[in-house]
């Protein structure tokens, strides 16, 4: 079985950082999360400030919630502005180095720190970050490596309006098999 990379984006390392931060004693739950979220046990919802996932754990299904707090109006705007100049989004969810760079720069966060999300879990674990609200952390950062634009609509509180796809690109359903390989 292959590995499965976590943070392989630097989209998605900024909310490894969330669970996995530099300094610190790591959380003991962490491998068990971490497995969780690689055997496909953790799905995400895609609602604005909202991640849900339904946990499935010993034949147990637990419904987890962690509200996400969105960026403020001024940082809403930044990012617009930023992305917008950047063009990203577009085709596929992908958004460039440069366009995190530039946020960054001007402090636009792109992760919330794992104290101020609000977790909501039905297990009787008495942590206050269990190994489920750890695993769907995981699995976020594992949806933001495969398609970037996902941590911009978990932060913003509003749709973004970006073109449609690429001129240049033919969609398959579109193409003829006819003569495609002789």
């Amino acid at each position: 079985m292959a590995s499965i990379a976590f943070g392989s984006t630097m989209w998605g390392r900024s909310w490894l950082r969330v669970v996995e931060p530099i300094s610190g004693t790591p959380h003991p739950q962490l491998p068990r999360a971490r497995r969780m979220a690689r055997d496909l046990e953790v799905s995400v919802g895609e609602a604005a400030g909202q991640i849900s996932a339904k946990v499935e754990e010993r034949g147990l299904t637990l419904p987890v919630e962690i509200a996400v707090p969105t960026w403020a109006e001024e940082a809403v705007e930044t990012a617009l502005e930023l992305l917008r100049a950047h063009g990203g989004g577009v085709v596929g969810g992908e958004l460039s180095r440069e366009l995190f760079d530039d946020l960054v720069k001007r402090e636009v966060s792109i992760a919330v720190p794992l104290d101020e999300l609000e977790c909501r879990c039905r297990c009787r674990s008495r942590a206050t970050y269990c190994v489920h609200v750890l695993a769907c952390i995981y699995a976020v950062v594992l949806a933001i490596d495969e398609r970037p634009m996902f941590a911009y609509e978990l932060r913003s509180p509003q749709q973004v309006g970006t073109s449609g796809p690429d001129a240049e690109w033919v969609r398959l359903d579109s193409l003829s098999s006819d003569g495609f390989y002789g």
